[in-house]
């Protein structure tokens, strides 16, 4: 493509093609008596012969009032070099963003913090767990009497329904209980086992004319005691400070039932406070006091490593003879004014007894009732034990 150069009052300007100078004729820019030349070295020319059709001044309409691109657009002077390169183009440094600030330490004081939060989350998570332990605990040392108190109940619930059923069976087992232990001319017979054991010797013969010594319940100022705990036999379990126990040694109860009982009484006795009181009463046609006929003890004692000794003695050195009849047992029992009456034997007895015990219980004693390896009694050990607020309960 041909350039051209143009002549004008401020020099030579270029270059040009032939639609850029017709384009700047046609709008004023460039005098239509300019000269142009082709290239740097041609002739000089007039303008109207490298573009026909250029148009006079006087024949254009108007004029342009609005500066154009081209307006703005200086031509570079004959003496400065043209340049024919395309413009560079500006390129700015990218910058990169610094990296985050590494905390002090670095690396190691990062693992060093997270080993730390994780050794306390461990330790909270062990005290939180103790915690757990000593209440879960505490519940069971705390349940432990009301458990055994649901099991009592279950077995008076269990008793209740087989009384009727079985009663005339074990009511002929209790006599022929009886007939064993009784000769035709109403004299006592040694039991079965073969042993000959003596009769249980009389009371001394500074005992009341009642046959009983003089016993004493509690004294006034104890009057208003608080319970300092509970008691348990047989599974029946109880809450109260004073205790006693009266228990069958008729001839039936020979053997290894003696025995079971014996031992029953005095693991009871040892599971009580020092501050609790207990008495024992065995009983067969007659009632034998604790530590009777020896020293026929007057009143309750403390659960103490001395009485509670003394008591394992005397009940391991009792015979059993005779038959069953728990009235004057009974009755002693409820003068010494308990809180706790526990109550056992395998044999049935006069229904009296149930009606004597409810009408002496002044001192609201609550009188738990055992039917030990027989059922014949458990018709009036359940009464006597529903009338007294107490429970009832069978051991096979």
């Amino acid at each position: 493509m041909s350039e051209y150069y143009c002549s004008t009052a401020n020099g030579t300007e270029g270059p040009f093609s032939k639609s850029d100078l017709a384009f700047l004729v046609d709008r004023g820019e460039i005098p239509t008596n300019s000269l142009v030349r082709q290239g740097q070295q041609g002739d000089w020319l007039p303008i109207g012969t490298v573009v026909p059709r250029v148009r006079t001044r006087a024949s254009r309409t108007s004029t342009p009032t609005t500066p154009t691109r081209l307006q703005r657009r200086r031509l570079p002077r004959r003496s400065e070099p043209v340049s024919h390169e395309p413009p560079t183009a500006v390129v700015e440094p990218v910058t990169a963003s610094p990296p985050p600030p590494v905390p002090a330490g670095g690396a190691t004081g990062v693992r060093q913090r997270s080993q730390r939060t994780a050794v306390v989350s461990i330790v909270v998570a062990a005290v939180l767990l103790l915690l757990l332990l000593l209440a879960l605990l505490l519940l069971v040392s705390n349940g432990f009497g009301t458990g055994g108190g649901s099991g009592s109940s279950a077995g008076s619930g269990s008793g209740s329904g087989g009384a009727t059923g079985s009663g005339a069976a074990e009511q002929g087992e209790d006599d022929s209980d009886q007939s064993s232990e009784s000769g035709s001319d109403g004299s006592s017979t040694p039991p079965s086992s073969g042993s000959d054991p003596s009769p249980p010797p009389k009371p001394p013969a500074d005992v009341p004319a009642d046959g009983f010594p003089s016993v004493q319940g509690p004294s006034s100022d104890d009057s208003d005691r608080f319970s300092v705990g509970g008691g348990e036999f047989f599974g029946l379990a109880a809450e109260g400070d004073r205790y006693v126990y009266v228990v069958d040694c008729s001839g039936s109860m020979s053997g290894e039932r003696f025995e079971a009982a014996t031992r029953e009484i005095v693991r009871s006795t040892r599971e009580l406070l020092p501050e609790q009181e207990f008495y024992v009463i065995f009983f067969s046609d007659e009632a034998y006091p604790m530590f009777s006929p020896a020293s026929a003890e007057s009143g309750m004692l403390k659960a103490v490593p001395g009485n509670l000794n003394k008591l394992a003695e005397w009940v391991d050195d009792f015979s059993v003879k005779g038959g069953t009849d728990p009235s004057d047992a009974m009755d002693l029992a409820l003068r010494l004014k308990p809180d706790v009456v526990f109550m056992l034997t395998d044999g049935g007895f006069s229904s009296a007894v149930a009606t004597e015990v409810e009408q002496k219980n002044t001192s609201g004693a609550a009188i738990f009732t055992v039917a030990f390896k027989s059922r014949s009694g458990e018709t009036l050990l359940h009464r006597i034990a529903n009338e007294n607020s107490g429970k009832y309960h069978f051991v096979p």
